[in-house]
């Protein structure tokens, strides 16, 4: 509230009993009451705090009703307190106060002008004049913030809150059926009183996601992210080294000597294998992941030119005398893992047992690395990214109905599914592009699935 802010907080603060009820807001938007909300900002940045407290006032001046007045308070003042007031300051503080809380997705930037955004809540579109977030913002950032209409402009007011651009989905849903539950209680479609009356659904929604994010798992291609470490002794090594390297699904790595546990004297040779999907493909493939709620990430091995093998990596294994390890990514894995390769390896090993996977030597003991030349990093982002381009395209992701992308390119079903996520992809880019940092290129992805002109 430029300008006139002052003068309402005064007015405010001079009406007996509004800020009494400040403990009940500080509740609904927060999920705090009062005592845990002023230690949290005594802990906070200055920045963090000016953006709470500006929260707090919005919310009190403009949406809440007290009964003290039986009114919202920016609109009492307008009515009761005109005389204070400037006629071009009451114009703008009467558009403020019939402004409601919204969730926005950013459809395009203009710096130093404003952004394009979209109503999550009623599908709009409106170009707002807000020269500071115009820099912040980018492309399908999605947040909760006011905008209000003044002289055939809209402006933003208030403190906003930023949320992952794949949460639009949830949040439309849950707008959607908020109100029509409210078009049922109250025969009344119109989606400015639904907000204005239901100003707290909005940080409720805002806490929902919030767990989401903090309980969404990762998942690998056979069962959640769950590192173990599964230890054999071994009884005879040259059988067992005899049985690795005939069979297909371990890879021969390199060797190296480690000190023996029992003799520390003593110098051991260890063996190094990958092991992967090779061979027991079908086997494996009665633990692999069908459906996740979370992130995957994905194993699959790339040829050279960058080119899907069909195979995929399970873990590493080293041997020596006295010791087999075999360090995988999940529980699941772990267990198939324990049952198979004593099958695999006969009597030359025995199980001993499997524990939270441990660092490596050179991961407990790290050296100093020498600087990269910049433009060697540059190199290596480069090819990172063109394998993880030539990865993506035929990997099943979880949001895609489990389908490639290539896949839900030519699903009528997935296609909304594979629009969204291509918007999210551009989102993660242009975010990782104002840090100076290298991502994928979104514009590829939509050359090759044949999406351009589509969003």
């Amino acid at each position: 509230m430029p300008g006139f802010e002052k003068k309402v907080s005064d007015i405010f603060n001079q009406q007996r009993g509004l800020s009494s009820h400040f403990p009940e807001l500080t509740m609904k938007i927060f999920n705090e009451n009062m005592r845990d909300f002023k230690k949290r900002l005594r802990k906070e940045s200055e920045e963090d705090v000016q953006s709470d407290i500006m929260l707090l006032h919005d919310i009190a001046f403009i949406d809440y009703f007290y009964d003290e007045i039986d009114d919202l308070f920016l609109r009492w003042v307008v009515e009761n307190r005109a005389e204070h007031f400037e006629p071009e300051e009451l114009s703008e503080m009467e558009a403020q106060a019939e402004s409601h809380l919204d969730f926005y997705q950013v459809l395009d930037t203009s710096p130093g002008k404003g952004s394009l955004l979209q109503s999550l809540g009623t599908q709009n579109v409106i170009f707002a004049n807000d020269i500071s977030s115009s820099y912040s913002l980018v492309k399908w950032d999605v947040f909760r913030g006011r905008c209000y209409a003044w002289k055939d402009k809209y402006y933003m007011t208030g403190a906003g809150r930023m949320f992952p651009a794949d949460s639009n989905q949830y949040i439309t849903g849950r707008l959607a059926e908020e109100l029509e539950q409210y078009r049922k209680s109250w025969n009344d479609d119109d989606y400015g009183h639904f907000a204005k009356d239901n100003w707290e659904l909005f940080f409720q929604i805002d806490r929902e996601i919030t767990a989401q994010q903090k309980h969404r798992k990762v998942y690998t291609s056979f069962g959640e992210l769950d590192p173990k470490d599964l230890i054999f002794n071994v009884i005879d090594l040259n059988s067992a080294l005899d049985e690795l390297r005939a069979l297909p699904e371990f890879r021969f790595l390199d060797q190296d000597e480690k000190r023996g546990r029992k003799n520390r004297q003593k110098r051991l040779i260890r063996y190094q294998f990958e092991w992967n999907t090779f061979g027991h493909e079908h086997n494996i493939e009665e633990i692999r992941v069908q459906d996740t709620r979370g992130y995957r990430i994905s194993s699959q091995q790339l040829d050279d030119k960058g080119r899907k093998t069909g195979i995929e990596y399970l873990g590493d294994l080293s041997i020596d005398a006295e010791l087999l390890r075999l360090t995988v990514l999940s529980r699941q894995l772990a267990e198939y893992a324990k049952e198979r390769l004593p099958l695999l390896l006969h009597h030359s090993i025995r199980f001993k047992r499997m524990t939270r996977a441990q660092l490596s030597d050179e991961s407990q003991n790290p050296q100093p690395k020498p600087p990269i030349d910049p433009g060697v990093a540059d190199e290596i982002s480069r090819e990172y990214f063109n394998n993880y381009h030539a990865e993506i395209l035929d990997t099943p992701i979880p949001s895609l109905n489990n389908l490639t992308p290539r896949e839900a390119r030519n699903d009528p079903n997935a296609l909304p599914l594979l629009l969204e996520w291509i918007k999210q992809g551009e989102n993660i880019e242009l975010r990782a592009k104002k840090r100076g940092e290298p991502a994928l290129s979104t514009a590829r992805l939509k050359k090759d699935l044949d999406l351009e002109g589509m969003i």
